[in-house]
Order: C-alpha cells, then sequence, then structure tokens
C-alpha cells in the first residue's frame, strides 16, 4: 500500500494575506491497483454475462412465471449502465469527494432498487391479481382435483397433458377391470363349492 497526498484547491486567509489555506486528500492505494481493479471488472463482467446467457436461454419457457428473461435482461441493462455512469463520474470528480460520494452512493441505491423492482414487483402484481395460495401463485401453479399442475396456454402442451391423463386413466380401468375379474372368479368358485356341498348333503 501506498500514501498519496493530493493538492486540490488553496485559499487564502482573510486575516493575513500571506497564509493560504491548501486542501488536501489523502489517498490509500495499492501498488497493484489496476491488476485488482481489472480482475474485479473482469469478474463482474462475467457474471453479467452468464446472467444474459440465462436470460436468453430461458426465454422460450411458457409459464409465465418462470420466464423472467425480460425483465433479467433489463436488470443486466439497468447494472451496465449505472456501473459506467458510476465509473466515469468518479473520475470526472475525483477532486470533489463529497460530491463524489452523494452522486455514487445515489446512483448505486438507485440501480439496486430498479433491479429489484424489476425481479419482484411483477410477481407481487400477479399475485394480488390471481386467487390462491402464495406458494402455487407465484411458482406457476394451479390446485385442480388435489394435484399441482403447471400453468399453460400452449395448445401442444394441453395435449400432452390429456394424452397423459389419458393413459392414466386407461390403466386404473385395466387395473379395476383385473380386479373385476378376480372378483368375479372368486365368486364362481364360491358358487361352484356351495353347489357341491348342496349335491353332497343330498
Amino acid at each position: 500500500m501506498q500514501r498519496h497526498v493530493k493538492n486540490l484547491t488553496t485559499q487564502p486567509s482573510p486575516d493575513d494575506p500571506d497564509i493560504l489555506y491548501i486542501k488536501q486528500q489523502l489517498q490509500c492505494n495499492s501498488y497493484q491497483q489496476s491488476i485488482w481493479m481489472g480482475i474485479f471488472y473482469a469478474y463482474k463482467g462475467l457474471l453479467l454475462i452468464f446472467g444474459t446467457y440465462m436470460a436468453w436461454e430461458t426465454r422460450k419457457i411458457k409459464i409465465a412465471a418462470l420466464n423472467d428473461s425480460q425483465y433479467i435482461g433489463m436488470s443486466v441493462y439497468n447494472v451496465v449502465i449505472m456501473s459506467l455512469l458510476v465509473v466515469a463520474l468518479s473520475s470526472v470528480l475525483s477532486e470533489h469527494p463529497t460530491l463524489t460520494y452523494v452522486v455514487v452512493s445515489t446512483i448505486i441505491l438507485l440501480s439496486t432498487t430498479v433491479t429489484l423492482c424489476l425481479l419482484f414487483v411483477p410477481k407481487i402484481f400477479a399475485l394480488l391479481q390471481s386467487s390462491g395460495t402464495p406458494v402455487t401463485t407465484t411458482s406457476g401453479l394451479i390446485l385442480e382435483a388435489r394435484t399441482r399442475r403447471l400453468t399453460t396456454d400452449d395448445n401442444h402442451e394441453l395435449i400432452f397433458r390429456a394424452e397423459v391423463q389419458n393413459k392414466c386413466y386407461k390403466r386404473e380401468l385395466s387395473e379395476v377391470h383385473i380386479y373385476t375379474l378376480i372378483l368375479t372368479f372368486k365368486f364362481m368358485c364360491f358358487t361352484l363349492s356351495d353347489q357341491m356341498f348342496q349335491t353332497k348333503d343330498r
């Protein structure tokens, strides 16, 4: 680490013109600050690229409650623009530390607030407009016949679900048919045995 003192402005004393007040800014920097900042920016950039990739891969999800690709893309755009703005203003206003602190803090607070609103406000709005339990509603599930189902309007998905349900009903019917045959066989055996006992008694 190295200590760096930067002279900002000079102001003469109102009592004695031979005395000057010099405003100084004390900074503590690392010898490898440029390297560390480059690593930090690369790491954060990779995270933003990964978020953009995941948003692109999930853009075709039919379930509205699970498709956040549009809002994720808007959040990434918001973070990139705000980050560039913070870096630029920090360099321009380096001689005004108080103003730099106020501007950078405001931009960071605004960026995080907008990102959280983009991700959670649509879900809260959908929850307030729909009926049902919060867990099933916000996750895109509906409760039908004591079964949780994903909500979708895609015709292919609906046809696929109908075919699966039809297969389940056919399996249940075959099980009922087998059970009926077993009961019929037991009844016939019981009837035959009863007739045999009656014949022996005669």
